[in-house]
């Protein structure tokens, strides 16, 4: 409770930082920034300052409110705000004290001089920060100086505890096995509860986007933009599955930036747990597999639906107007062929004016339900070259209906696109529009899109634990991978005007 009364409303405005350099100048004149120490996340921040042989703490979070302890010998904390106001007194308990982490900062001064944060101010690694070409494995150091008068025991993870003489050094050594993640990586290195972070950023990662865009397959996209050439292995595992992966070899060339892969599945959509890919390259002598990327958890969904009825409209959807606009809509598969067979919808319009529109609404929500929150819908779309705007909407728990950025419809034939929901929704949603379009001028074409897949990426998935998830009870066999066949694509030729 003490740290809700920390600013008044007048400072709230403020940035942490602005707030920090505040609370330093009235709290703690003379010291200077040390390190930052290791938090739970990277929305924490435990920063260390010093002035001699006294040293202090400040805090805050921009993430969840939390406890975090850091070692400390034993000793009463004085905590402050950063108007230089005493909120409280914490007490040290079995060498740690609790810091209390909020949006606002607070500054802890222990009384007198405290021995293992001084331990924790000598600490030295490298440099926060690193750039990296992956993949290669690294070793990364903290050397520990013991400024006490008795032996410092370091109790490094996985190794044997290390007393440290007064006045010696030691340095704690961690191997790290270094990809090509467009991630960067974020290393503690350290011992006894005294950790700095290293974040390592990679020179040449490498990209993999995986999608349900064809039936009974995955289609693997690997993005290679430094064109440096890898040799390994790639392996799809279920997620919570016992059975073993399903492992192949992948290589690039040094010229190569995009390769496109597919991989058979034995059964039609949804997936029965999330599916995962990574990406693996032996390295070092001796050889030692070293983790390039891997995805997301992701797994795959097909909007119901879209088959036609006996009208051969789509079973569930209906379609929309608005201004001066004029459409028709069926369903099934086109003599043309289509991705996904008679899961297409085709429809033939008519604006007489900019800014008419149409849409593709649910007939009832209770037959096209979202399941949990996903992260994207993605179809494939037979574009007309008509320059009109082409999109979806959802509606929210709120209400609020979001739609993402539009797509200018400039190709003919087939194209795969994907729209992303936006992180602030809040679950449930639903469908506004499957598809909305919009005229940018007066134009009479035909549109369609076929096999709509609904992905769901495991953070995702966490926001939203409490909705009822899908379940699928057949179980996954693969095959061979195979090439993509362009011919399957073939472009629809669009009704002329």
């Amino acid at each position: 409770m003490f740290m809700a009364v920390m600013l008044a409303s007048s400072l709230l405005a403020q940035s942490p930082e602005e707030l920090v350099g505040q609370g330093v100048a009235n709290v703690l004149p003379g010291y200077q920034f040390s390190k930052r120490l290791a938090g739970p996340t990277e929305d924490d921040h435990v920063l260390l300052f010093i002035n001699g042989r006294d040293t202090a703490l400040v805090t805050w979070t921009t993430g969840e409110p939390k406890t975090v302890d850091i070692p400390a010998s034993p000793t009463n904390f004085t905590v402050f705000n950063t108007n230089g106001q005493p909120l409280s007194t914490l007490f040290v308990q079995n060498f740690n004290i609790g810091l209390v982490l909020v949006k606002e900062p607070a500054i802890y001064v222990p009384q007198g001089e405290n021995a293992i944060l001084q331990v924790a101010a000598l600490a030295q690694t490298v440099a926060p920060k690193l750039s990296i070409r992956g993949p290669q494995v690294i070793d990364l150091d903290c050397e520990f100086v013991n400024p006490m008068q008795k032996p410092l025991i370091l109790a490094i993870p996985g190794e044997n505890s290390v007393a440290v003489k007064p006045g010696a050094r030691h340095v704690v050594s961690k191997q790290v096995n270094v990809g090509r993640s467009f991630e960067p990586m974020r290393i503690n290195v350290g011992a006894s509860g005294i950790f700095q972070t290293v974040t390592i950023e990679m020179e040449n990662p490498i990209i993999v986007d995986l999608r349900a865009d064809l039936p009974g397959k995955l289609t693997v996209d690997i993005l290679n933009p430094t064109a440096d050439p890898f040799s390994g292995r790639m392996a799809m595992r279920l997620v919570g599955n016992t059975k073993p992966p399903f492992e192949f070899p992948v290589e690039m060339g040094p010229k190569e930036t995009i390769k496109q892969m597919e991989i058979p599945l034995g059964i039609e959509l949804p997936l029965p747990q999330p599916v995962q890919i990574t990406i693996t390259q032996p390295v070092g002598n001796p050889r030692q597999d070293v983790e390039l990327t891997r995805t997301a958890a992701m797994q795959f969904m097909n909007v119901p639906g879209l088959r036609p009825g006996p009208d051969k409209a789509p079973v569930a959807w209906q379609l929309v107007t608005n201004g001066s606009a004029f459409a028709d809509l069926r369903a099934g598969q086109p003599t043309q062929g289509a991705p996904w067979g008679d899961e297409t919808i085709i429809l033939a319009y008519q604006f007489e004016q900019p800014g008419s529109s149409l849409r593709v609404v649910p007939i009832n929500l209770q037959s096209v339900p979202i399941a949990q929150m996903p992260a994207s819908v993605g179809f494939w779309i037979n574009g007309d070259r008509s320059g009109n705007r082409v999109s979806v909407r959802w509606k929210d728990a709120t209400g609020k209906v979001f739609q993402p950025r539009a797509r200018v419809i400039d190709w003919m034939g087939w194209r795969y696109e994907t729209f992303a929901t936006d992180p602030t929704m809040q679950a449930p949603l639903e469908w506004d529009s499957l598809l909305y379009v919009e005229g940018t001028k007066p134009s009479t074409g035909a549109l369609m899109i076929s096999g709509p897949v609904l992905t769901y990426q495991s953070n995702r998935v966490s926001q939203a634990g409490k909705q009822k998830s899908v379940e699928v009870k057949d179980d996954v066999s693969y095959g061979n991978p195979v090439k993509l066949d362009p011919s399957k694509l073939a472009p629809v030729t669009t009704p002329s005007r």
